[in-house]
């Protein structure tokens, strides 16, 4: 289940974008843009010439590999998500939980990617915690899991901020930038 695409294979997306408020809702493979990529292209997630990112801005709510732009990056081929912003929630009840990419493959590369969301009033913390009840395992900033590459080049400034400045919850495996 993807905001864009369900499953992705030699497929390139660039310049898209969900909006505030929407809500992307699955069981496995969840995720704001992709819900899951098996690429042969190597930039399968990027921004474009007239977007400079692709962000998504919406709740991505799930059980296992859930992610802010893919549930879950990897396949045989190398494939990059690059300039990429998540700005929404990406929650889970299960495994893998990323802000950018509940599970980074080995062939998987997240490149100059940034997740940030603003809380100064918990509303939001409380409704991940306290209703929705979302404690998964292996939960990150930018990956839930990570076993290919992350990366930050200072040359490409398409993704103006490059960190993780959101609410990273769960149980086991937690990690500010990875689970």
């Amino acid at each position: 289940m993807g905001g864009i695409v369900g499953y992705g294979n030699v497929c390139r997306l660039s310049g898209c974008s969900t909006k505030n408020g929407g809500f992307i809702l699955g069981s496995d493979y969840v995720g704001g843009i992709a819900g899951g990529l098996s690429n042969d292209i190597q930039y399968a997630i990027t921004g474009d010439s007239s977007v400079s990112v692709t962000a998504n801005a919406s709740y991505v709510i799930g059980n296992s590999y859930v992610g802010g732009i893919v549930g879950k990056n990897d396949g045989p081929m190398p494939t990059t998500i690059q300039n990429c912003v998540n700005n929404g929630v990406a929650a889970g009840y299960g495994r893998f939980i990323g802000g950018i990419a509940g599970y980074n493959g080995e062939n998987g590369t997240l490149l100059n990617c940034a997740s940030y969301l603003s809380d100064y009033d918990h509303s939001l913390y409380n409704t991940i915690i306290k209703e929705w009840k979302t404690t998964g395992d292996c939960v990150g900033g930018l990956a839930g899991y990570n076993n290919g590459k992350i990366r930050f080049d200072a040359q490409d400034a398409a993704a103006p901020v490059r960190s993780v400045s959101s609410i990273v919850t769960g149980r086991n495996f937690v990690g500010g930038v990875i689970g």
